[in-house]
Protein backbone atom coordinates (compact mmCIF):
# COMPACT_ATOMS: atom_id res chain seq x y z
CA UNK A 1 0.00 0.00 0.00
CA UNK A 2 3.08 2.29 0.57
CA UNK A 3 4.07 2.06 -3.42
CA UNK A 4 2.94 5.64 -3.72
CA UNK A 5 4.94 7.10 -1.33
CA UNK A 6 8.40 8.01 -1.96
CA UNK A 7 11.28 5.39 -0.88
CA UNK A 8 12.08 7.19 2.12
CA UNK A 9 9.04 8.03 3.56
CA UNK A 10 7.64 4.53 2.68
CA UNK A 11 10.53 3.37 4.62
CA UNK A 12 9.82 4.78 7.56
CA UNK A 13 6.44 3.26 8.07
CA UNK A 14 6.63 0.45 10.47
CA UNK A 15 5.72 -2.87 9.29
CA UNK A 16 5.70 -6.13 11.09
CA UNK A 17 9.98 -7.12 10.48
CA UNK A 18 11.61 -6.38 13.27
CA UNK A 19 15.67 -5.72 12.49
CA UNK A 20 18.75 -7.15 13.95
CA UNK A 21 20.96 -4.59 12.51
CA UNK A 22 21.27 -1.95 15.10
CA UNK A 23 22.28 0.62 12.65
CA UNK A 24 19.15 0.04 10.10
CA UNK A 25 17.27 0.30 13.41
CA UNK A 26 18.66 3.58 14.73
CA UNK A 27 17.77 4.83 10.80
CA UNK A 28 14.64 3.89 10.41
CA UNK A 29 13.48 5.03 14.36
CA UNK A 30 14.98 8.66 12.78
CA UNK A 31 12.71 8.45 9.44
CA UNK A 32 9.86 7.40 11.67
CA UNK A 33 10.43 10.48 13.35
CA UNK A 34 10.98 12.72 10.94
CA UNK A 35 7.43 11.40 9.46
CA UNK A 36 5.76 11.46 12.09
CA UNK A 37 6.93 15.48 12.52
CA UNK A 38 5.56 15.74 9.20
CA UNK A 39 2.42 13.98 9.68
CA UNK A 40 1.98 15.77 12.98
CA UNK A 41 1.78 19.48 10.95
CA UNK A 42 -0.24 18.02 7.85
CA UNK A 43 -3.80 19.52 8.04
CA UNK A 44 -6.27 16.75 9.63
CA UNK A 45 -8.08 15.80 6.38
CA UNK A 46 -5.13 15.01 4.79
CA UNK A 47 -3.44 13.20 7.78
CA UNK A 48 -6.92 11.52 8.24
CA UNK A 49 -6.97 10.27 4.10
CA UNK A 50 -3.00 8.73 4.20
CA UNK A 51 -3.37 6.78 7.27
CA UNK A 52 -6.47 5.61 6.56
CA UNK A 53 -4.75 4.68 2.70
CA UNK A 54 -1.37 3.66 4.07
CA UNK A 55 -1.90 2.51 7.54
CA UNK A 56 -5.43 0.90 7.48
CA UNK A 57 -4.92 0.24 3.52
CA UNK A 58 -8.16 1.17 2.50
CA UNK A 59 -9.29 1.72 -1.36
CA UNK A 60 -10.61 5.09 -2.20
CA UNK A 61 -13.91 3.92 -2.08
CA UNK A 62 -13.87 2.91 1.45
CA UNK A 63 -12.37 6.01 2.03
CA UNK A 64 -15.15 7.40 0.91
CA UNK A 65 -17.71 5.98 2.36
CA UNK A 66 -16.52 6.84 5.93
CA UNK A 67 -15.60 10.26 5.13
CA UNK A 68 -18.60 10.95 2.53
CA UNK A 69 -16.74 11.67 -0.08
CA UNK A 70 -16.51 10.55 -3.76
CA UNK A 71 -13.70 8.00 -5.19
CA UNK A 72 -12.65 11.16 -7.22
CA UNK A 73 -12.17 13.19 -4.65
CA UNK A 74 -10.37 10.88 -2.28
CA UNK A 75 -7.73 10.30 -5.25
CA UNK A 76 -7.64 13.71 -5.67
CA UNK A 77 -6.85 14.62 -1.83
CA UNK A 78 -4.61 11.47 -1.72
CA UNK A 79 -2.52 13.19 -4.40
CA UNK A 80 -2.40 16.66 -2.33
CA UNK A 81 -2.08 15.02 0.85
CA UNK A 82 1.37 12.67 -0.57
CA UNK A 83 2.61 16.13 -2.08
CA UNK A 84 2.20 18.30 1.44
CA UNK A 85 3.92 15.07 3.50
CA UNK A 86 7.02 15.02 0.68
CA UNK A 87 6.94 18.96 1.52
CA UNK A 88 6.99 18.69 5.26
CA UNK A 89 9.48 15.74 5.57
CA UNK A 90 11.96 17.44 3.29
CA UNK A 91 11.64 20.55 5.45
CA UNK A 92 12.08 18.42 8.66
CA UNK A 93 15.10 16.20 7.33
CA UNK A 94 16.01 20.25 6.45
CA UNK A 95 15.79 21.45 9.81
CA UNK A 96 17.60 18.46 11.59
Amino acid sequence: ATTNLSPEIAAAIPDHDATTDPERWLLRREAQSEVSGALGRMSNRSRTLLLLRERDELSCAEIGERLGASRAAVKSGLFRARHELRRLYDAERDAA
